[in-house]
């Protein structure tokens, strides 16, 4: 008995100095840009002044008489853009197909019903964000 109480002893021990040991460690983030804290110097003025990809101009969808399921799409084309999201759906509120194009400012889309209207719109992407979207387009 006394030997097992003697384990028994040695285990609880043996599990208090293991326990007070491991400690949780915490570590800071260097850069914690939600309080203001950066590190760097100027870090946090990086990209402030440039510009996002301007607003598309010019924004027409051609919906082919011959085939009703497939549309050319065109825009004008920006300098400080390099690709351009396109938007598309059976609702204004509900454009929930997007087409990513690049280095291109037009795209054939082939995927429509021949009896429902559409609507699309386009935004331009640049290294710093997207521009807004141009007014939503509806084609019969």
């Amino acid at each position: 008995m006394k030997q097992l109480l003697a384990c028994f002893g040695m285990a609880i021990l043996l599990l208090c100095t293991v326990q007070g040991q491991t400690r949780q460690t915490t570590y800071c983030n260097p850069i914690n840009i939600d309080y203001g804290y950066t590190p760097i110097p100027n870090f946090s003025e990086w990209d402030r002044h440039r510009a996002t990809a301007d607003p598309v101009k010019q924004f027409v969808v051609m919906r082919t008489e011959k085939d009703k399921r497939s549309a050319w799409i065109k825009w004008s084309p920006l300098d400080n853009a390099y690709a351009y999201n396109i938007y598309t759906g059976l609702e204004p509120d509900k454009l929930y197909n997007c087409i990513m194009v690049h280095d291109a400012n037009e795209y054939y889309y082939k995927a429509m019903d021949s009896q429902k209207p559409y609507y699309f719109t386009i935004e331009a992407i640049n290294e710093n964000g997207i521009s807004t979207r141009y007014p939503i387009v509806k084609v019969e």
